[in-house]
Formats: C-alpha cells, structure tokens, sequence
C-alpha cells in the first residue's frame, strides 16, 4: 500500500462520501459510451476524470465524450447533470446515442449501488448502539 492509500484511509473513513463513474461496467447497451466529468459547479478539470469522489447532496456536473467509435465525438459538445447524490453509493453515469447515425447525445444514469467501506452518520449511530446493547447484555 503506497503512502497516499495511507493517508486517504482516515479521510474515507471520517466522512460519508459519494462516487461518480462513468463507465457502463455490465456493458448493458451498444449505444452507450463513456464520458468524462468537465467540471463540478463551475469547477473545470483540465484533466478530465473518470471516476470522481464527492460530497453527498446536490452537484450540478458538465461532461463531455470520451474518445470512441461513435460519431459523437465529432460532435463533442458538453452535456450537464443535475444529481442528488446519496451518502455512500457509487453511480454509474454514461452517454447514450438513439442509434450508432446519431450525433447528438444525452446523459444516462444507469443506476447506484452501495459502498460498503463508507459508513453514513446512521450506520456509525447503530453501531455504537448495538455495542452499547451488548455490553449491556453482558453485565
């Protein structure tokens, strides 16, 4: 484990946090392809990742086409994302065409799914109940 993967371990666990990635892991449909995140509320990254760890709550974020087969990345015009982000879940975002003619494009949210290192105030709330309980049952 390198040093950074060090550091960022207290952090991860401190805060509930949220994921962004954009990429269809299943490969669910051919007119899907990957994007990359331009900016999150006005702040642009010349980078452009692909996966982007965030705050939980509402993020207004611009993508744009990644470099693929499809004829959109001719187009290549920017698209934004209005998204309520729950504490400690991982979303899959991509773009998605009608048909491989297509040039114009629309982001699609293909679903969630729980992180299961990140804890939100609630878990750790249940937590220290539930080993309150049992130190109560033992005595």
């Amino acid at each position: 484990m390198n040093m950074k993967a060090l550091l960022l371990l207290p952090m991860l666990a401190a805060a509930p946090y949220a994921l962004i990635e954009t990429r269809d892991p299943d490969k669910t449909d051919p007119n899907n392809f990957q994007v990359l995140i331009r900016a999150v509320e006005s702040n642009a990254y010349w980078d452009a990742p692909d996966e982007m760890k965030l705050e939980p709550g509402p993020h207004f974020i611009q993508m744009t086409a990644a470099r693929s087969g499809k004829r959109i990345t001719k187009a290549n015009h920017d698209k934004s994302l209005y998204i309520n982000l729950k504490p400690c879940f991982r979303y899959f975002v991509t773009g998605q065409v009608k048909s491989e003619l297509d040039t114009d494009w629309v982001i699609r949210v293909l679903g969630n799914e729980r992180i299961l290192a990140c804890k939100t105030k609630e878990d750790i709330q249940q937590e220290k109940a539930d080993k309150k309980a049992k130190r109560q049952a033992k005595a």
